[in-house]
């Protein structure tokens, strides 16, 4: 008798899977459960099992205070997924994700969590670029080599050479006036000591 009732609970739990597995359980975490994620996820969401009743199904994201950071529900485009629609930046930490879920097929309540961590993002080092500068150039035009060009040049103003043979000339032009001027009141001064000299001729 007792393998009666076993051999007919096995052949109900073939014909009616559904009963056997009667909640709306996780089936893929976004980001995965355990996993790390470089900066703020994307989104936070999980897809289940069955289809969702919207009152009574939630998410909700909570820091590793315990602090709620954000909540979500049904997705309007999917029944079978929750997902925080307003998620905030994340800071690096570790997260858990509370979900709740009332199953539409068979009104059973289902709960449970899955945990996450966010670390900061690499920042890329900036690399230098070398950058080649061209070495300026200047072209002069026609008319700036005209400005260039000095406008008048310094006369030529001749100097005395200083050889004896100059000086000498100027000092004759002046020596030859003199002597002669000497000899002539030399001539006069002998002319009047001669007349002075000569007895006065009787009549």
């Amino acid at each position: 008798m007792l393998r009666v009732w076993v051999l007919a609970a096995a052949l109900l739990a073939v014909a009616f899977p559904a009963s056997v597995a009667a909640h709306a359980e996780l089936d893929v975490p976004t980001p995965a459960d355990g996993a790390t994620v470089e900066g703020s996820p994307a989104e936070v969401s999980g897809t289940f099992t069955q289809d969702l009743t919207v009152d009574g199904s939630s998410l909700q994201l909570r820091d590793a205070a315990g602090t709620t950071i954000a909540e979500g529900g049904v997705d309007p485009g999917d029944s079978r997924r929750m997902v925080i629609a307003d998620l905030p930046e994340l800071a690096a930490g570790d997260y858990e994700v509370r979900w709740t879920t009332l199953s539409a097929e068979d009104g059973e309540v289902d709960r449970d969590t899955w945990t996450f961590t966010v670390v900061a993002a690499p920042t890329a080092s900036p690399t230098a670029t070398p950058t080649t500068t061209a070495a300026p150039t200047t072209s002069i035009e026609p008319s700036d080599a005209a400005s260039v060009a000095p406008s008048a040049l310094p006369a030529a103003t001749p100097v005395g050479s200083g050889e004896p043979g100059e000086s000498g000339e100027g000092a004759s032009d002046v020596l030859v006036p003199t002597l002669a001027g000497l000899a002539i009141v030399i001539v006069a001064a002998a002319l009047l000591l001669r007349r002075r000299n000569r007895p006065d001729e009787q009549p």
